[in-house]
């Protein structure tokens, strides 16, 4: 992935022009705030299937994917790391406890 285009405005994706002109009017004005939203998130009101499998395969010609970063810019493998961390954390302080 390249973490680049993250900040790059959603014209860098070369969507078809109805698409990017949904995205914009909802306010999505970056690759990482497109990648942000879940599949479900995405699909109508707002826009058709037809526009979700239009961002779906330009986001995979960068290696990226909806939904793969959460609100707080974190990849599901960050946020993986940050739960086996509080559960590492949680168990240490059970054994405290016991002893």
């Amino acid at each position: 992935m390249d973490c680049n285009i993250l900040d790059q405005p959603l014209s860098e994706l070369g969507l078809k022009t109805r698409t990017h002109t949904t995205l914009t009017n909802a306010g999505v004005e970056t690759v990482r705030e497109l990648v942000c939203f879940p599949t479900d998130k995405l699909v109508a009101p707002f826009i058709g299937q037809r526009s979700v499998s239009d961002i779906i395969q330009s986001l995979a010609e960068f290696d990226l994917y909806l939904g793969m970063l959460d609100q707080d810019n974190k990849t599901s493998r960050d946020r993986f790391v940050d739960l086996f961390e509080r559960l590492v954390i949680a168990v240490e302080h059970i054994e405290k406890r016991m002893r």
